[in-house]
């Protein structure tokens, strides 16, 4: 459902395949070829190592470097570009418009939005910086503020050390269906850089990052993305902060037990699901997300452009378009797998989204959570287990539920058109789905 780059947001700093096996901990990754050189004292934008405060993350950490770490300090111009390049190798084009797709007809966006764009946008107004993993360099904004800057180094430090012991460019190399997986991945990441950021931060105090009790850090951290560019929908931002919330939260429970050795554990047997990272037990149990087949299409002649896994965080990002934050997360809680794909045919496009919750009621649930959607004092009447609804960008949206299964579907539709959608023809692909899917 999006794009994670290994990077520190400005508000933060101010404060179906399964998981390849990590490396083990004696093979670190090898270093990338034609690593830039360094130099002692650099300009802007010139190659820099950062051993001082290398040596000072990675001491509290408690991860050895298997190497120096080479950054730059770049202009937000510059970020810009290079976001883009690593958009356009890293993000083939059927899955951003299969993306692009998805999120216009189950989410409710515009038919307008462009996910590269919006995507682009956002990283230049929000990043301080960011690591990648592809070259082995980090990034931080040229002339940030000496504690903005201070605070991102040492995130980027920390994604580079886990990068070399457990080689982050693997871990979330693209897949069809990996959505879910590498979300929790990010989740990791994130929430294990931030919380060693918080430390060294807070170290001059005597305090450690679990001092600070999450509901402060949770509502810091949900301050990014407050100066994003206006087009830019809420959505797309909550998905950006998402994985600092929940994987700081997932690293702090892992600390609590058994320190930054509990936290290395989970990066040897990584969690599956974002399921996992939003409840511990669910980790402790390794309760995996249950396989869903692909939706079929809703006519023939449709052909596959996307298929993914969203997952319980992701599902939870989707309902609070229509409902509160407390009761999207109830109405999540229940998610057992998914698979979502979007189909087209000529300029007909039609997207579904296939939900197994953990049980009847949980779907019940979530059908509540989802006709939201319809607008207030719209609820479901007793016993109604399906609607149809044009939405605000005048694309359909039916769901459909049988026992412990949730069906959206949305099409055919010509995107390019403006009038009205029919309801009926996704009304009807919602429940053949509902029955054909186990």
């Amino acid at each position: 459902m999006r794009v994670s780059p290994f990077a520190l947001l400005l508000a933060c700093a101010c404060a179906t395949s399964p998981a390849p096996a990590p490396r083990a901990e004696g093979s670190p990754k090898e270093p990338a070829e034609d690593q830039p050189a360094s130099d002692d004292k650099t300009p802007a934008d010139a190659p820099e190592q950062f051993k001082a405060e290398l040596e000072e993350i990675s001491a509290l950490r408690g991860l050895a470097p298997a190497r120096p770490v080479t950054g730059r300090r770049v202009s937000r111009d510059a970020l810009r570009e290079h976001l883009e390049q690593t958009f356009e190798q890293n993000i083939p084009e059927r899955e951003q418009s299969g993306t692009e797709e998805m999120l216009v007809a189950l989410a409710d966006l515009p038919r307008d939005f462009h996910f590269k764009e919006t995507w682009l946008s956002l990283m230049q107004s929000e990043l301080a910086g960011l690591y990648d993993p592809k070259q082995d360099v980090l990034f931080v904004v040229d002339g940030l503020e000496q504690t903005l800057d201070r605070a991102t180094l040492l995130h980027e430090l920390v994604h580079a050390l886990q990068d070399q012991r457990f080689d982050l460019d693997r871990l979330t190399a693209a897949g069809d269906d990996r959505g879910d997986e590498k979300s929790a991945i990010s989740a990791l990441a994130e929430g294990d850089a931030t919380s060693v950021m918080f430390d060294s931060l807070l170290r001059p105090e005597g305090k450690t990052a679990l001092d600070i009790p999450p509901g402060i850090i949770e509502t810091q951290l949900a301050l990014s993305g407050a100066g994003a560019p206006k087009t830019v929908p809420e959505l797309i931002i909550r998905s950006m902060i998402a994985p600092y919330v929940d994987g700081i939260a997932f690293v702090h429970a892992l600390r609590a037990r058994g320190g930054f050795a509990e936290v290395d554990r989970v990066w040897n047997h990584l969690p599956r699901s974002t399921e996992q990272i939003l409840h511990l037990d669910k980790y402790d149990a390794d309760e995996r997300p249950v396989s869903v087949p692909l939706p079929a299409p809703p006519e023939s002649g449709f052909e596959l452009t996307l298929h993914d896994t969203w997952g319980e965080q992701s599902l939870r990002l989707l309902l609070e378009e229509w409902v509160d934050r407390k009761t999207a997360a109830a109405a999540a809680a229940g998610w057992g797998g998914d698979r979502v794909a979007a189909f087209s045919r000529g300029s007909e496009r039609a997207v579904a989204g296939v939900w197994v919750m953990d049980t009847a009621k949980d779907a019940n649930e979530l059908v509540t959570a989802l006709s939201a959607r319809r607008g207030p004092g719209k609820t479901l009447a007793k016993g109604e287990t399906s609607f149809c609804l044009v939405g605000k960008n005048q694309l359909p949206f039916a769901v459909a539920s049988s026992g412990a299964k949730v069906v959206a579907a949305a099409g055919p539709y010509e995107r390019t058109q403006s009038e009205t959608a029919n309801c009926e023809a996704s009304r009807r692909w919602a429940q053949a789905l509902v029955r054909a899917t186990p």
